[in-house]
């Protein structure tokens, strides 16, 4: 079995201060989704291995 990494820099996200990566998003973020809505990150997790 081989076990990868996700690249958290490689991911970035819409903040109403500009873009953030996932490795900077924590709980009580507020984000724009995918319709432009501002949501709000209630949780959140350590890299993942898949």
């Amino acid at each position: 079995m081989r076990k990868a990494k996700t690249d958290s820099s490689k991911y970035t996200f819409t903040t109403s201060e500009g873009w953030i990566t996932m490795g900077e998003v924590m709980a009580g973020e507020r984000l724009f989704d995918e319709n432009s809505e501002v949501c709000q990150v209630v949780a959140g997790t350590k890299d993942l291995y898949c």
